[in-house]
């Protein structure tokens, strides 16, 4: 390519280029990902027609492009994810977040606000992102909260999503295994830990599996493994009368339940996702 491309040309050869590649409405992926490379507006893009991009920026776009027809997700182009109606900066260190996991932070707030519990500090086990975290204090604007995370590079990008969404005065985070560094006792533990059975791994769909970190993903044999450490840190990291939520995978509610149960917790509940299905489990302390 030695000029400038002119939109129309550009939307054209991307579109068959994703449609190569097997992506769903390729023409309309075309114009998002132009968008994205350009700075452009959806407009400027539907009515582009003769407008000309330049050399470089149609450089950047067929790079996108590329990645797109490979199967990687636009939020991993992007580098942003929308989460709670925030926006958060991901890496490859990072779990894409999912609109599933907003359940959890929906049951954390319901709870509390039953309680009245207004001020509470928070434990994140296996922060990533930091977007479960950063999305209670955004909603409980006089709560405190530490995020945990073995992966330092998690650490750092949750870090700095926390100063963009300016809730880092109340939000620490810091390298664990889970809660192995953590000293005192919390209000609200919860956790979106890894929960795939390590030999389903190789059957997710390629967005997931070969862009989301294995270590994120992989719950061991039967996929509960990481609960079962968790379950055993419990009793010192939550207060008297503390919360704890789960997400859990399709199926797993009744054995994380189980688990939980077993490091005695009470009042156990199930809390399903907008598909009905059972995604989080919550219990206290007494």
């Amino acid at each position: 390519m030695l000029g400038d491309v002119s939109v129309d040309d550009l939307i054209i050869r991307g579109s068959r280029e994703l449609a190569a590649g097997k992506i769903d409405k390729p023409r309309s992926e075309a114009g998002l990902l132009l968008r994205l490379a350009t700075n452009l507006t959806r407009e400027e893009v539907m009515v582009g027609g003769s407008r000309l991009v330049g050399r470089h920026l149609a450089q950047v776009y067929h790079a996108y492009i590329s990645r797109r027809a490979g199967g990687e997700p636009v939020s991993r182009i992007r580098g942003h994810r929308e989460f709670w109606s925030l926006e958060f900066e991901i890496t490859p260190a990072t779990l894409d977040p999912r609109p599933d996991s907003e359940i959890l932070v929906d049951a954390v707030i319901h709870l509390m606000a039953d309680r009245g519990i207004h001020s509470p500090n928070i434990l994140d086990l296996g922060t990533g992102s930091g977007c479960l975290l950063i999305a209670l204090l955004s909603e409980l604007p006089e709560a405190t909260g530490v995020g945990v995370d073995i992966d330092a590079a998690a650490i750092s990008m949750a870090r700095c999503n926390a100063v963009t969404i300016n809730v880092d005065r109340r939000a620490t985070f810091v390298v664990s295994d889970w809660g192995s560094a953590i000293t005192g006792q919390f209000d609200v533990v919860f956790a979106n830990p890894p929960y795939i059975p390590t030999d389903v791994i190789t059957e997710l769909e390629s967005t997931v599996r070969c862009f989301d970190p294995v270590l994120a993903l992989d719950g061991g044999k039967d996929g509960l493994f990481c609960y079962r450490t968790i379950a055993g840190m419990l009793p010192k990291l939550i207060a008297t009368g503390g919360l704890a939520a789960f997400e859990v995978g399709e199926g797993q509610s009744f054995e994380v339940m189980s688990i939980l149960r077993a490091a005695g917790m009470q009042g156990i509940t199930e809390w399903p996702d907008l598909s009905g299905i059972q995604r989080c489990v919550t219990g206290t302390f007494h």
